[in-house]
């Protein structure tokens, strides 16, 4: 017997983005999506302002925001 693999469509890098967010903001109650979608519309605007491309982001991206937040923003890390 022979195993067929079913493969998915290939999707452009912002179908993928809106696929993981999707899939990332679905576990939260309505209240609580509403603040993540704000904090990642500004995560995703910070990673263009600086020509990361969101889901290439790496672990020094992701500190350079968290400086950001607290520096420029007057935001703690946690939040």
């Amino acid at each position: 017997m022979t195993q067929q693999r079913t493969s998915l469509p290939a999707l452009s890098t912002d179908s993928l983005l809106q696929f993981v967010i999707g899939g990332f903001l679905a576990r939260y109650p309505a209240k609580t999506r509403e603040h993540y979608v704000i904090a990642i519309r500004q995560w995703c605007e910070w990673c263009e302002a600086h020509g990361v491309k969101v889901l290439e982001a790496r672990r020094a991206h992701i500190e350079a925001w968290g400086r950001h937040l607290d520096e420029e923003r007057g935001l703690m890390v946690s939040t």
